[in-house]
């Protein structure tokens, strides 16, 4: 029987809810969350009768001590206290878990909380939208269009209409953060479900393309990547 489980989620940064709804029913079914990276789940087995999660921010974690202040070991120790444990970090989003039902929620400040997604979505993805929208662009008024084009059309408008639904998103959570609280989206259907699709169907046109032995040698590279990263 296998004591981990590796799964793939695409949620939006901004969608705390789903995430940690994602993690409680994981949990329900036996799984405790060990590590996130991306759209990278990445669970253990356990035993343990009921978990939940919470999310909060560090707005002052830096890369050179793995995305964490100086001095987060004592947050740490009063989220212990109020019954919260920590779990792992991506970028600066930081995870906790409790085995108390009744534990309050951890508490991040509404402006913080959207400044520092903005800035993670900026560093992280904003570059690989705008290349995979000018691309698609390019392809598209390309005369000379083969399936392979379509795709990468296709995962173009799901890459802009994503940023377009961030945007939206951003501006309507800067106006209610100035108020005083934070602003909850679902992740947009097309990220969750479509662009994935046409990213595997690409990845295959991809293996078709340069041969199965060189994909499985590329995908292995990436894998050991992923691995060494954690």
């Amino acid at each position: 029987m296998f004591e981990t489980k590796i799964t793939f989620r695409f949620y939006s940064e901004y969608d705390t809810k789903g995430i940690t709804g994602f993690l409680n029913t994981m949990a329900v079914k036996g799984w405790l969350l060990e590590k996130r990276s991306g759209a990278y789940y990445r669970f253990v087995k356990t035993d343990k009768a009921f978990v939940k999660y919470d999310i909060t921010y560090f707005a002052d974690a830096n890369k050179e001590n793995n995305f964490l202040p100086y001095g987060a070991d004592r947050y740490f120790e009063m989220a212990k206290a109020a019954g919260w444990q920590f779990v792992t970090n991506d970028n600066k989003m930081m995870i906790f878990v409790s085995e108390n039902p009744d534990v309050p929620p951890l508490e991040t400040e509404p402006m913080m909380k959207v400044d520092v997604i903005h800035q993670s979505f900026m560093y992280l993805w904003m570059p690989l939208y705008l290349l995979h929208g000018v691309n698609g662009l390019i392809r598209l008024i390309d005369k000379r269009i083969d399936i392979y084009d379509i795709l990468l059309i296709a995962g173009a408008f799901g890459f802009l209409y994503d940023l377009y639904c961030y945007l939206v998103w951003y501006f309507k959570a800067k106006k209610a953060a100035a108020e005083g609280w934070y602003l909850e989206t679902k992740t947009p259907f097309v990220r969750m479900y479509v662009t994935p699709i046409i990213l595997l169907l690409m990845l295959g046109m991809l293996y078709k393309i340069i041969g199965i032995k060189a994909g499985i040698f590329f995908t292995a590279i990436a894998l050991i990547y992923i691995i060494a990263h954690d």
